[in-house]
């Protein structure tokens, strides 16, 4: 019966070892995964955001574009078919503002770029393009290609890239150091995911160690006082304590 006993005490003691090694472990990647699982998804978040503020930059210098185009032509042709393309630009240059605007609500740091594409563009329109669309709407072709128009339009629209461009950068490095955070969280989790097998492996020695010391010692004394006792000696048997 003192056998058993002591077996089944050394028993509970392995499980209680090994069951406490096994809860620091898990509240170890519990917590990790909780505190970042917060971050991350709101890093994606901006990361999906900042992709589409990157397309729309995009989608502005098409609609730019396609408006100096449709002036162009309407300048060369003087057919109002020609002014669609200005027409659809200017119409996708509105939506793409107001998706823009509503975007930099998460993202005040790029706010101040839109709003320097949206004055360049303006100054652009009212310079140039309306103007140009005026005089050609009033038989003044030679008018509106004059090379002092011209040169005017060629440096408002080259103010409205310029801005654009600088947009488009930002939203790249906003992009990037996004990345970056996302990056550094996964990082951190899987050092979080190490600690934790680190930890589990700690428990799993320190129940061989444990077992070494209130197992197979106890056992190897008994046995070498039963060979002892083989060998004729009168020896006392160790108690349970021992």
């Amino acid at each position: 019966i003192g056998v058993k006993m002591r077996s089944l005490s050394i028993g509970v003691r392995l499980v209680a070892v090994l069951l406490g090694f096994g809860l620091l472990a898990f509240a170890i990647e519990g917590v990790s995964f909780a505190r970042s699982s917060a971050d991350l998804s709101s890093f994606r978040a901006q990361s999906s955001a900042l992709l589409r503020l990157k397309d729309l930059t995009h989608g502005l210098a098409e609609s730019i574009v396609d408006q100096h185009n449709g002036v162009r032509d309407y300048i060369l042709t003087g057919s109002a078919d020609a002014l669609k393309g200005y027409q659809d630009g200017r119409t996708l240059e509105g939506q793409t503002f107001g998706e823009m605007t509503a975007i930099a609500d998460a993202f005040p740091a790029v706010a101040g770029e839109i709003e320097a594409v949206r004055v360049a563009t303006n100054a652009w329109r009212l310079r140039y393009l309306d103007a140009t669309v005026a005089l050609v709407g009033a038989g003044q072709r030679e008018e509106a290609r004059s090379s002092v128009r011209l040169a005017g339009g060629a440096a408002t629209f080259h103010d409205v890239i310029l801005a654009n461009d600088a947009l488009e950068e930002h939203v790249a490095r906003l992009s990037r150091s996004n990345l970056n955070d996302i990056d550094r969280i996964m990082r951190d989790r899987a050092s979080m995911f190490v600690i934790g097998l680190v930890v589990a492996l700690a428990g799993a020695l320190t129940a061989v160690w444990l077992l070494s010391r209130w197992g197979a010692r106890p056992l190897a004394r008994l046995l070498a006082t039963a060979r002892r006792v083989e060998g004729g000696e009168d020896v006392p048997f160790p108690s349970d304590s021992d």
